[in-house]
């Protein structure tokens, strides 16, 4: 699954990945506020938890930051199997901290849960880590009032942590509804392309058409015009024909007068 939100490139994780995410996560100050990442983190780590199987509704993703030079690491955001529904949890390596891609990464985590079914999301935090508080609530989160304790490998030590949930069901109705709207639109506009398409092609077909009989009434003109002109010239020729004999009959009668005015028989 993929997922691009304003800056970000969420997508899975690959092999390829792993020197790359073993030294973007690599960092103490990262690792001792998760839960299931040991400390020191190395390649063998990384490779395998990119090796990992997900769960269909559950996906994690890496965060990449897309850019001249290719979509660099710089986090991880996703969801997992948790004590009472989905929770999710996230990390964002330390040269990207305070400028805004957590908070970014988990709206974009919420979404696809959204999308996913999921009616209710938990997460929760180190109670000495109140930044990660102030990233849930600007992500749709709430505290629940209930303080749990976790295990953080990173640690090495059980931790207090802070709950939060994050209701999704308005959020998911009104995203099928924005969707529904969207649909239709498409729908609606897909049809007016259409039917102008239809009615083009029907002008151009009227065109063809019309071109036709033009031309058709052009050649019965021009043949008709072909017609009296022959029937012109085969009259003119038998007028002049006419004339000719005429004039040979004038002739001869000229000089059999002129003939019988001297005294000669005409031969």
């Amino acid at each position: 699954m993929f997922h691009r939100s304003e800056r970000l490139l969420l997508r899975p994780g690959w092999a390829e990945d792993a020197r790359e995410l073993a030294a973007r996560i690599g960092d103490l100050a990262i690792v001792r506020n998760l839960s299931q990442v040991p400390w020191p983190y190395g390649e063998e780590h990384a490779a395998e938890w990119l090796a990992r199987a997900q769960a269909p509704k559950l996906p994690e993703f890496l965060l990449t930051l897309p850019g001249s030079r290719g979509a660099a690491i710089i986090g991880a955001c996703g969801l997992h199997a948790g004590e009472s529904g989905p929770e999710m949890g996230y990390w964002i390596a330390r040269d990207r901290w305070g400028q805004g891609f957590a908070t970014e990464a988990a709206r974009a985590v919420v979404r696809i849960a959204g999308l996913l079914g999921h009616r209710r999301l938990i997460a929760c935090h180190a109670i000495d880590n109140p930044a990660s508080g102030r990233v849930l609530r600007k992500a749709g989160f709430v505290p629940t009032g209930r303080t749990r304790t976790i295990h953080s490998k990173g640690r090495g030590c059980d931790v207090a942590a802070q709950e939060f949930a994050a209701e999704l069901g308005a959020d998911v109705d009104a995203a099928k509804e924005q969707a529904k709207a969207e649909a239709a639109d498409i729908v609606a506009r897909a049809r007016e392309a259409a039917d102008r398409l239809v009615e083009a092609e029907a002008i151009t077909v009227a065109a063809r058409e019309k071109a036709a009989q033009i031309l058709a009434d052009a050649q019965a003109q021009a043949d008709a015009l072909r017609r009296d002109a022959d029937d012109y010239c085969d009259r003119r020729l038998a007028d002049f024909e006419i004339d000719l004999g005429k004039v040979v009959a004038q002739v001869q009668a000229g000089r059999a007068k002129l003939a019988g005015r001297l005294g000669f028989d005409e031969a």
